[in-house]
């Protein structure tokens, strides 16, 4: 299949451990502008999938330890890929300007990705188990015992997001990646009551030049709002990005571009 389009609907309690929206060996879905919640998370898209675009989706209130948006997706079979010399989930893969609210699994899960964005996306949570999680993958060969075909995620870029959470001993970034695979620009991470630089992670991602730590982003309102107030130092600090086509409010982005989903 190819070019599915999922756009402007409302997804709520959907089976326990599956996805709202789940492709599989499908060739540039578009998931946009849809409504989550009340799940233990909003979309799969995987299995040698070739291009994709999920963005401007709210995901909020999901099941405890439930998570937001995954960016690819976990163990394949191998007889259900449509093209079997692929060595990803996903390729080409564009999430930007998502809005997620109230997942504290984690707001992202990025697992097989080749080529793939995260861009401008606004996270808020308030009991965080991770805020990523990036994972090697494996296909599921036919005659193999469980997920036995190595795979691993290459050159995504994770860039003008904005992560906000309170206090908490967590583990940032729980992963068994390389940190060669992942590039982290221009991001805001917060931690109300705490000094993000010194909460332990799988993966480093403090000292980054371009990114704000310990920075307030001053959002209006959260969880119901959390577009940045006045004085944000969000505003204006990220980086155009062309595969971002515009914000979580239908706006084009500025230039420079804020952190975040608005």
């Amino acid at each position: 299949s190819q070019r599915i389009d999922v756009i402007g609907n409302e997804f709520a309690h959907c089976g326990a451990g599956r996805q709202c929206t789940e492709f599989v060996a499908s060739d540039m879905p578009v998931i946009v502008g849809n409504d989550a919640h009340d799940s233990d998370a909003f979309d799969e898209v995987k299995g040698g999938a070739h291009g994709g675009i999920i963005a401007k989706n709210h995901v909020h209130d999901m099941n405890p330890g439930g998570g937001g948006i995954l960016v690819g997706g976990d163990c394949t079979g191998v007889q259900f890929l449509v093209d079997p010399s692929v060595d990803f989930e996903a390729k080409d893969l564009y999430v930007w300007s998502n809005v997620i609210t109230g997942a504290d699994g984690f707001a992202f899960r990025i697992v097989g990705c080749h080529d793939c964005v995260i861009a401008n996306n606004t996270y808020e949570s308030p009991a965080p188990k991770a805020i990523l999680r990036i994972l090697h993958d494996a296909f599921a060969s036919v005659s193999g015992s469980g997920c036995d075909v190595p795979l691993h995620n290459a050159n995504v870029r994770i860039a003008n997001n904005l992560f906000s959470w309170p206090k908490s001993g967590i583990d940032v970034i729980p992963t068994d990646e390389s940190p060669a695979n992942i590039v982290f620009d221009h991001n805001l991470w917060f931690a109300s009551g705490d000094d993000v630089t010194t909460l332990y992670s799988d993966m480093p991602f403090t000292g980054e030049p371009t990114s704000l730590y310990n920075k307030d982003p001053k959002l209006t309102a959260p969880p119901t709002d959390v577009s940045l107030g006045s004085g944000s130092p969000a505003i204006g600090a990220g980086t155009s990005i062309p595969q971002v086509q515009g914000t979580y409010a239908g706006t084009c982005p500025a230039s420079p571009p804020d952190i975040g989903a608005y």
